[in-house]
């Protein structure tokens, strides 16, 4: 595999989890899942990220590198945690912040960073997953 086929397999995997996750969270989201740090996150919307997540992992995983499913299965948890954790401590540091935004360069978006919050933990787990399994 080469550097740059492996990102972007890790960006198609963590996208689906954010727009999975945003979409049914803001039709469907009605239990609020970390208020203080994140009042728009619902229980739903992370339902939605981890079934999209899961499938997209596997598929990536299975019908692209050609590995067994499983491997997808433990790679999805492990990008999942990664994501949404990122995306909360994004949360949290802007909330600490006051600040609604981290930057006007993508605006409606919470800024850059919320493109990014998600992404850099998710390609460190990935990496670590690849070299450790030797994928």
């Amino acid at each position: 595999l080469h550097v740059r086929s492996r990102r972007q397999r890790q960006m198609c995997i963590r996208d689906s989890v954010d727009t999975f996750g945003y979409l049914v969270g803001r039709k469907l989201g009605k239990h609020k899942m970390a208020p203080g740090v994140s009042p728009k996150k619902t229980w739903e919307g992370l339902l939605a990220s981890i079934v999209a997540g899961t499938i997209a992992t596997v598929a990536m995983v299975t019908f692209v590198v050609g590995a067994a499913w499983w491997y997808g299965l433990i790679l999805a948890a492990a990008l999942i945690l990664a994501a949404v954790f990122g995306d909360l401590a994004e949360s949290l540091i802007k909330r600490d912040l006051g600040i609604k935004d981290m930057s006007s360069l993508l605006p409606g978006h919470g800024g850059i960073m919320d493109r990014l919050d998600s992404m850099l933990p998710a390609a460190l787990v990935t990496y670590a997953f690849v070299t450790f399994l030797g994928l």
